[in-house]
């Protein structure tokens, strides 16, 4: 029934989307539908009156025939016009949904899941299968109403002709199984598609473009590309011939009882039980009957599909509602007082076996300036989305000021966190909006310009054009920036709130050079004095350069998901662990 009420709320997107052009529609179908059992009945009144002489009943009947033929076709034309306009704008309605839900979903754990990233593809590429999912329950129920007065019309001249009924129930069974066909490999070639895709966008972004062509990986791409496409089209086109079979069989069945019922109507006239006007009403009949049991069969093969894409899209929306669990109505505080406390937290990512961050209990004290270090793979970025409620811990909790972050407003946390992440986003478009669109509130352009200030991004401004008016981004056809200097701009935007309890800088400095990399830690560091004062703010420096973040209150280091040490650096120097290794080798290095 979902499903169903899906199909509802799909018809009602349609009103919506254009009240005037939906009822023209309505309209349209009802004439459309109608207008075939007048013109059987017109053309049987026209035969018998023909024989019998009466002239002016076969004008009128005349007449009416061919106002039944315009408007038959005059709705038909009005249909396939005026949906196409609404149904492009509720297309459009449905790609704001799928947007919405993946832009502003407060946990990111589901895109890491195969199974959502196929399902999301899914939509995308059927979405006109649930656009149309309403109007092919109307049109089914419409078809279906036309069948059944077709049939009365025909139990009239003789009770076996009842029996083309019967013969509809094949072709229906047999399409339901040929779009299970269709459907099965639809979906066995989601994961090739959605992978080729992937892989064939490597091609054309420049930043990665580049790398390929200097590996000389281009033509491994390529084949690899065309080795996924030729999969998934070896999928659907298998899948496509055993439907098309299957659908052909039946069709083929209820063809085979058409024609036995024509031969039926011949004997009844030629034993002088039936008219020459009852033969004339079953040809019509019979043809329109045709047409409507494949439009039955047409229009149920569109429910199921949209059905199909229905539930996809129904466990989307689902899961994003779950995501932003209105239970959860408790929000963050406005100053921390004790801090941020993690016991026992793990998290495991789908399909590894080892857990990314296992049984982690650490405290992170309110006001401090924590860094956060270890190799690639120690688990540093994972625990930081944990702590910015991105992920939802698999065990143990995570409390602010002893509240269970899990008992919190995620979109609430959300807007008390600032920061850096490491897949930061090239924003292209005004630098100011490209600056300010992590703001919680408009920011005029001297608050724009301090925290353009604050990242050191300052310089970058000023040798643009248009200072912060200059469009970025080659899709205004303006040059690009460079990856460091995109890295600047984005760690500005991450330094427009005011107010944040957590600060987190992931990576900060990966594509800066070492004298901007001083510049920008010492101006955070003054920055996460700031606003620990004023609000008992942690901020939290994820980095490998040990050099960078001496001057943090709190060092935790992390090895393959576990924190191995925590102090200042002068204990853990001491303690000459594995803190103190890693110190010695990267200054060993830079001598």
């Amino acid at each position: 029934m979902r499903p169903m009420r899906l199909a509802a709320d799909m018809m009602a997107r349609c009103w919506r989307a254009s009240p005037g052009r939906t009822a023209i529609i309505l309209i349209a179908i009802i004439v459309q539908f109608s207008s075939s059992i007048v013109l059987a009945v017109l053309q049987r009144t026209i035969v018998n009156s023909a024989g019998s002489q009466m002239i002016t009943l076969v004008a009128v009947a005349g007449v009416g025939l061919a106002l039944a033929m315009t408007a038959d076709h005059a709705a038909n034309r009005i249909q396939t016009n005026l949906r196409a306009t609404v149904d492009t704008r509720v297309a459009y309605a449905l790609a704001h949904d799928l947007a919405i839900w993946a832009t502003t979903n407060p946990q990111l754990d589901l895109y890491d899941r195969p199974d959502v990233l196929d399902r999301m593809h899914r939509v995308r590429a059927q979405h006109r299968s649930l656009v149309g999912l309403g109007w092919s329950v109307i049109l089914t129920a419409a078809v279906s109403v036309n069948l059944v007065a077709s049939l009365v019309l025909l139990a009239q001249i003789s009770p076996w002709l009842i029996g083309v009924a019967v013969l509809a129930v094949p072709p229906l069974i047999l399409s339901q199984r040929s779009r299970r066909h269709l459907q099965g490999a639809i979906e066995r070639s989601a994961p090739a598609e959605r992978q080729e895709a992937r892989l064939h966008a490597l091609t054309s972004n420049p930043e990665q473009a580049a790398e390929l062509r200097i590996s000389r990986n281009e033509s491994t791409i390529d084949d690899r590309c065309r080795s996924l496409w030729q999969d998934a089209q070896g999928m659907l086109r298998r899948g496509h011939l055993r439907a098309g079979v299957t659908s052909y069989a039946g069709s083929l069945i209820f063809t085979v009882g058409y024609l036995g019922s024509i031969t039926l109507t011949v004997a009844l006239v030629i034993g002088g039980d039936a008219t020459l006007g009852d033969l004339a009403l079953v040809l019509g009949i019979g043809e329109t009957l045709r047409w409507r049991v494949f439009g039955v069969v047409a229009n149920m093969s569109a429910v199921t599909d949209g059905g199909r894409v229905a539930r996809e899209y129904l466990l989307l929306r689902e899961e994003y509602e779950q995501a932003l669990r209105p239970d959860r109505a408790v929000g963050p505080p406005d100053r921390l007082a004790a801090g941020i406390g993690l016991r026992g937290v793990t998290y495991r990512y789908p399909d590894h076996q080892r857990p990314a961050v296992g049984s982690v209990t650490v405290d992170l004290p309110a006001g401090s300036v924590i860094a956060l270090l270890g190799e690639n793979g120690a688990g540093k970025t994972t625990l930081v989305k944990l702590l910015l409620g991105q992920y939802t811990p698999q065990s143990g909790r995570i409390t602010i000021d002893g509240t269970d972050l899990q008992t919190m407003d995620p979109r609430a946390w959300a807007t008390r966190c600032s920061g850096l992440v490491q897949d930061f986003a090239k924003l292209q478009g005004p630098v100011r909006e490209s600056v300010s669109a992590a703001a919680l509130r408009p920011l005029n352009r001297t608050e724009i310009r301090t925290a353009i200030d604050h990242a050191h991004a300052g310089p970058i401004i000023d040798g643009l054009p248009d200072g912060l008016d200059t469009r970025l981004g080659l899709a205004y056809g303006t040059a690009s920036l460079s990856h460091g200097q995109w890295q600047r701009l984005a760690l500005a935007r991450g330094l427009t709130r005011t107010t944040p309890l957590l600060l987190v800088l992931d990576e900060p400095t990966s594509a800066l050079d070492p004298e901007v990399e001083h510049q920008l830690f010492d101006s955070f560091f003054r920055r996460a004095r700031q606003v620990a004062t004023t609000h008992g703010a942690i901020a939290l420096v994820v980095s490998h350069r040990l050099s960078t973040t001496q001057d943090a209150d709190l060092i935790i280091v992390m090895d393959h998901g576990h924190i191995v040490e925590v102090g200042d650096h002068a204990a853990l120097i001491d303690a000459d662990g594995r803190y103190a290794e890693l110190f010695r080798l990267q200054s060993n290095a830079y001598r």
